[in-house]
Order: C-alpha cells, then sequence, then structure tokens
C-alpha cells in the first residue's frame, strides 16, 4: 500500500445520517476527505437489544451517491470487522510499523491512506459482528450481559441491522445492495442472504461475494476431505513419491478412508515442516507481537489450534502486518472519542481482534449446499480465494462449487490485470455465478493483493466479466 493519495472524487453527504454521527476527525490523520460516519445502530432481536458498532465510507467516486451500498462481515467466528476488514484489508486507513515513527499527534500512531480501498466503488459499511465483537455489544450492559450466537441467530439479527441501517439512512434505500464478507463469512454471508430472501423486506438486494469462506462445520461436504494434503501438494511442500502412495492408499479423491491413510497424511505434514497457514509462501520477518516466529506451526499445530480456539479460517495475527496498530490504535481515549464510542472498555477489558467478554457461538448449521441453488437464482455471486490460503485452499472451493451441479458457461481461464494474470475464474450457466482465484494472496486477500482484489471487486459490482483485461489502472 501507499502511504498517501489524493482524493479526486467529490464527497458523498448524506442527508439524513444519525445525530452526531458523522466522523470530523481521525486521529492520526486528520479530517475524512470523504463523508464517514461511526456510531451504534441499536436492533431488536429475541434475546434482547442488539447495539452494532458500524464505520460507513461512502463513495468516492464521480456518482458516489448512485454506487452500490456494501455490508462487510468478518469472519471468524468473532473477528472484529473495524479492526480486520476496515483497518487491515479494504477500507480507507491502515497503520503499520512505520505509523509509531514521527507521530503527528503525540501518542497516536499515523494513520495512512489505502491506496485500493473498496470505498473508491462503493458506499462501504463495516459491522463488528455479531454483538460482543468489537465495539458492540448485547442489551444494556456490556460488562454483564453474555452474547450468546449461531449461524441462524446472527444472521436475524444482521437482517434486522440492515432494516435499522434503511431507518437511519434512507438516502440508500434505492441503492444496490450487496453482502460481502470472508472466511467464517462463508456462513454469514449466506445465512443473511436467505434471511432477506425469506424475509422479502429488504428489496435492494442484488448479490453477494465471499472471499476465502467456509461453507460448513462438518468435513463430508465436497473437496474437503484430503484437501490439506492436496494444496501441500499442489504447492510443493511434500514429495512426489509420498503423494504417489497417498494416490493408492487414499484414492485420488481420498474417499478410501483408513488409518494407513491417516498416517500417510500426518506424514505429508511432517515433510511440509512448519509454515504460515494463512499464506503458505509469506516471507515476513516474524510476529510484531513478540518478534519471534511463532505464526509458524506443522499441519498438525495448526488443525490443533483452530480446534481448540474454535476458530474456522480465521485470521490469525499477519506477521508483517497493521493488526497490533490496528488494535492499539482503537483502544486510545481520542480515537474513541472521534468514533463515537463510549469510553469504558468493553466487557472490563480493551477491545481486541476477538471477544474479550462473556461471548460464544456456536455452528448451527452442518453446511449450506443445500441452500445456494436458490440464492444464486435470485441475486448474483461471486466466491474468490487467495492461492496462497492454506486454511481454506482453493481446490476446496472449486471442489464445492463445482459439485451444485450448473453448467459452465465459461470455463477456468486467467483474468487479467493491466495485462498481466492475476488469478482464474470460472463462470456458470446459473446467472452468472463466478468463482475466482487470486494469484499470490493468502486468506485475506485485499491485504495480500489489494490492487487486484479491488478491480476484482469492481468488476463484480460493474458485472463486468473477470475473464476480460481490466486495462483500468486503480491509482
Amino acid at each position: 500500500m501507499l502511504q498517501s493519495l489524493v482524493f479526486s472524487a467529490a464527497a458523498v453527504a448524506a442527508v439524513a445520517a444519525p445525530q452526531g454521527h458523522k466522523i470530523a476527525h481521525i486521529p492520526g490523520y486528520g479530517a475524512p476527505k470523504n463523508t464517514q460516519y461511526s456510531g451504534f445502530l441499536n436492533v431488536s432481536v429475541p434475546a434482547g437489544t442488539m447495539h452494532y458498532h458500524y464505520w460507513m465510507s461512502t463513495s468516492r467516486s464521480p456518482k458516489g451517491s448512485q454506487d452500490p451500498l456494501v455490508f462487510w462481515f468478518q469472519g471468524g467466528p468473532g473477528a472484529n470487522g473495524i479492526a480486520y476488514g476496515l483497518l487491515t484489508e479494504n477500507g480507507p486507513y491502515y497503520m503499520d510499523d512505520s505509523s509509531l515513527i514521527n507521530e503527528t499527534e503525540r501518542g497516536v500512531p499515523n494513520v495512512y491512506e489505502n491506496h485500493h480501498a473498496w470505498d473508491q466503488v462503493a458506499n462501504m459499511v463495516w459491522v463488528s459482528h455479531p454483538p460482543g465483537v468489537g465495539f458492540s455489544y448485547c442489551n444494556a450492559d456490556p460488562k454483564k450481559d453474555a452474547c450468546k450466537w449461531d449461524d441462524d441467530t446472527q444472521a436475524v439479527s444482521a437482517h434486522n441491522l440492515i432494516k435499522e441501517f434503511f431507518e437511519q439512512f434512507p438516502e440508500f434505500e434505492n441503492n444496490d445492495l450487496y453482502i460481502f464478507g470472508e472466511s467464517y463469512g462463508g456462513m454469514y454471508v449466506p445465512t443473511i442472504v436467505e434471511q432477506i430472501h425469506t424475509k422479502g423486506e429488504v428489496k435492494n438486494l442484488k448479490g453477494f461475494a465471499i472471499g476465502n469462506g467456509v461453507i460448513g462445520n462438518q468435513d463430508s461436504y465436497p473437496g474437503s476431505a484430503g484437501s490439506r494434503s492436496k494444496f501441500l501438494h499442489a504447492k510443493a511442500f511434500i514429495s512426489e513419491g509420498l503423494w504417489e502412495q497417498m494416490m493408492e492408499t487414499c484414492g485420488w479423491d481420498f474417499s478410501k478412508s483408513s488409518s494407513e491413510c491417516s498416517s500417510l497424511q500426518r506424514q505429508a505434514s511432517a515433510e511440509a515442516g512448519n509454515y504460515y497457514i494463512y499464506n503458505v509462501y509469506d516471507r515476513c520477518e516474524g510476529n510484531e507481537a513478540n518478534g519471534e516466529k511463532s505464526w509458524l506451526m506443522d499441519t498438525e499445530a495448526w488443525d490443533a489450534k483452530i480446534e481448540r480456539d474454535g476458530i474456522i479460517g480465521a485470521p490469525d495475527d499477519y506477521p508483517c502486518g497493521m493488526e497490533k496498530l490496528a488494535v492499539k490504535w482503537l483502544n486510545l481515549p481520542q480515537v474513541r472519542d472521534a468514533l463515537h464510542v463510549p469510553q469504558e472498555s468493553f466487557y472490563g477489558a480493551p477491545v481486541d481482534l476477538y471477544p474479550q467478554g462473556k461471548w460464544s457461538y456456536s455452528s448451527s448449521r452442518a453446511h449450506l449446499l443445500d441452500i445456494y441453488p436458490t440464492l444464486l437464482s435470485a441475486y448474483r455471486g461471486l466466491i474468490y480465494n487467495g492461492d496462497f490460503d492454506g486454511c481454506v485452499p482453493y481446490l476446496g472451493m472449486e471442489a464445492w462449487t463445482r459439485s451444485l451441479g450448473f453448467k459452465e458457461k465459461s470455463a477456468w481461464k486467467p483474468w487479467t490485470f493491466n495485462g498481466q494474470v492475476a488469478g482464474y475464474v470460472t463462470v456458470y450457466d446459473h446467472n452468472d455465478f463466478t468463482t475466482a482465484t487470486v494469484k499470490g494472496a493468502g486468506h485475506m486477500v485485499p491485504t495480500y493483493k489489494g490492487r487486484e482484489a479491488l478491480a476484482m471487486i469492481k468488476s463484480f459490482l460493474k458485472g463486468v466479466p473477470l475473464g476480460t483485461d481490466i486495462e483500468e489502472a486503480l491509482v
């Protein structure tokens, strides 16, 4: 990312935003160059009143008021959509280690403009979802009231949040609406879209997109068996000799389950050694929190961590990255004041990348393969994967999307950006349902490949096929 950018587009002024939600100053940066809002939207659900923290950045394009409205739901479950999505992936700002050098405001990290933010093509809304995550909280007392969620209850709450947003921002109720997410957002997004589709109260939904998303919490869906071993072989992490043994013992689709097959997969883990599961080729020099390469683990250690922590496909601390500064910044009193967040630390602890208080989440849907045909008949869909992600490998994405049985309209082929191959795309003859890979990207595609991610999302929102060369330089 670049540390400076001159916004040429005129700011979009909303006319009916909640009182006191407009952001006047970004600590460590200055006045926003487009219209932005941050505050709480209160939503009623059977469990009580949910208080959602959101941050909206209006589109900076010349016709911004007419651009689509995009809601971003981070994964996890429990990942902070502001600390992750907005401040490290596709939002207007970011920080890194250099933010602590020559601070323009004493005690506040310098904040830089993200050159590839998605508010260049859409009116973006990031939320901390479901409540208990980030600054969002449940019921009356964020230090006492517990938040309990599952795949179905979070969808109901998110649906009500979107309805409340349009109550507070009626000027956007006729804009095309899209629901985006990442990682465990593969469970959030389709169930939220299912709620919208079933209830019929939100009329402007046009589509949804999911990056490196899970499809279920059970290992019985297409493409799940042996996907990690297949990925390690495809990336040259294990020997051809071992792979041949695995094919003979496990079958090409790993359908021959046996103790011998399991043993060979453990052997593959040992051969591969330690790697960063969210980008197996990551070359950054260690975990910024402690200066050690604690993020390097073998396959079994990563699987144990995910099972132990209850995190399916969620980002860990990006070792080069920006999470540490994002959390530090969000906990500053002047930042909370600027974002219209009460000064007390929620749940008796500083806000963090994941919930620190009385928060729990249960996976209530085995998988979502059964709802995709209906959703994709009604709405446009994009499923994309960074091809360096070892946690939710592109091989699994390709397998489960093919299992839906749609006829291919355009078979697997390169998609390009500025004349360079940026990934590979398949389009199905089912409302132009599209799957795509992004070359060189890990689990959090916008973090690793910001230019390509912006080009891909711009193409999707404008209905331009990814199979054509995207020549416009998004700089």
